[in-house]
């Protein structure tokens, strides 16, 4: 109050014009406070109130592989007409018989476009606690789309934001799934996507990711082995078994968030080191592992001999590859 009120000096006769001056301003010094303890109040309805993202606040990204432009997309990806998972972490989901393109455009953005039914692109989550949370995107043209809901683990929740598009969270098979839908006949060009708590989107704020990270965070859900596309590819090795019908083969795998279904593709072969030679491979089955470090491989090839030492190689096929899935 000292800034507003000044004291009466101990030599100073009190008089009326004194007293009155010392009354304004105390009166000003109070209608002083009430502005600024009524403008705290109407920050929510002041069309010029600085929020979270107009001071470059950021929340954190909920969505993993969120920055479309440039996805962790160790499937190698690049277009897809089918429900499945895509880029990492996400998966496309329709209805009926479809038709639909999910494109990867590198260093740009996703393209996704609805045939005669709606199109979702979505991502499940291990758990989410009950709260308010913000769903954004960002279209390739600058625009940002975004909504807040309240979420219960239960209740499906959202909006369309757009003709065409909406944002939506919901129960998938048990598991919190965030995800965008696209209407029939419609496209749109995605470059980045986020989910966080609050009510505020903070998107426009969060820079690219760290290529390094983003890719650990993903491969805690799923591992390509040979997705760098190396035509010699080395997997694991091991022992034939004592029918010499198959081989069972040590894999190295990382860290994975439960024991993971395998499959493969391409052109695998077990090659013989002690007397040169490759005998295709015509099936993988999961034999026995565990969420990291290593997995056996129950490897089937035709020619193979009983207790020979053979490595499980790509035969000059840069899209051989083993998938670990651990996907939720």
């Amino acid at each position: 109050m000292a800034d507003f009120i000044t004291q009466f000096p101990a030599n100073e006769v009190v008089s009326r014009e004194n007293f009155n001056s010392r009354i304004t301003q105390t009166n000003t010094a109070l209608t002083n406070m009430k502005n600024s303890i009524d403008n705290h109040k109407a920050d929510n309805k002041n069309p010029h109130k600085t929020t979270l993202a107009q001071v470059g606040g950021k929340n954190k990204n909920l969505a993993r592989n969120w920055y479309w432009a440039r996805p962790v997309n160790q499937r190698s990806i690049t277009t897809q007409v089918w429900d499945a998972h895509n880029i990492d972490g996400w998966l496309t989901y329709s209805e009926g018989t479809n038709t639909f393109t999910l494109e990867v455009v590198p260093g740009s953005h996703l393209h996704m476009a609805a045939g005669n039914h709606w199109l979702q692109q979505g991502q499940r989550y291990e758990y989410l606690p009950n709260g308010v949370y913000t769903m954004s995107l960002k279209l390739l043209n600058g625009t940002i789309h975004s909504v807040s809901v309240p979420w219960d683990n239960n209740t499906a929740v959202g909006i369309d934001v757009a003709e065409g598009l909406g944002l939506f969270l919901a129960n998938s098979i048990g598991y919190p799934y965030f995800h965008i839908a696209i209407g029939a006949g419609h496209s749109f060009d995605i470059v980045a996507v986020k989910i966080e708590e609050g009510t505020v989107s903070t998107l426009a704020n969060d820079p690219p990711p760290n290529p390094q990270q983003e890719t650990a965070k993903c491969q805690w859900f799923q591992y390509i082995a040979n997705a760098v596309k190396n035509p010699y590819a080395f997997f694991g090795q091991g022992v034939a078994w004592t029918d010499g019908s198959f081989a069972i083969i040590e894999c190295q795998i990382p860290n994975l968030r439960t024991y993971p279904a395998c499959s493969y593709s391409g052109n695998l072969v077990l090659f013989d080191l002690a007397a040169p030679s490759t005998h295709s491979v015509t099936s993988i089955v999961a034999e026995r592992g565990a969420v990291s470090g290593s997995m056996l491989l129950k490897v089937s090839a035709s020619g193979i001999t009983a207790g020979k030492f053979y490595q499980l190689i790509s035969d000059n096929d840069p899209n051989a590859r083993i998938i670990y899935d651990a996907n939720l």
